[in-house]
């Protein structure tokens, strides 16, 4: 079995499992992507809901405001 891959250098592993290899790798990095930005949002969530509602005014926004915030939808220039 020809284990070598584009590179020219012998695989640890049967070229068969190199894409299997990448697709597990590369569903790991996106978990952990979708982990961090989870991890993100709850803090701001945290923050927004920790501000006063003075405090909420003072950088554009109202309590109504703060989903949209955290889903990012909020028109852009305002």
């Amino acid at each position: 079995m020809d284990t070598t891959i584009r590179t020219g250098r012998a695989a640890p592993w049967p070229a068969a499992f190199h894409g299997t290899a990448l697709g597990l790798r590369s569903l790991a990095l996106a978990a952990d992507a979708a982990w961090r930005r989870m991890r993100r949002n709850a803090r701001a969530a945290q923050d927004l809901a920790n501000m006063s509602d003075r405090d909420l005014a003072d950088i554009g926004i109202t309590r109504v405001d703060v989903p949209r915030v955290l889903e990012r939808t909020w028109p852009q220039g305002l």
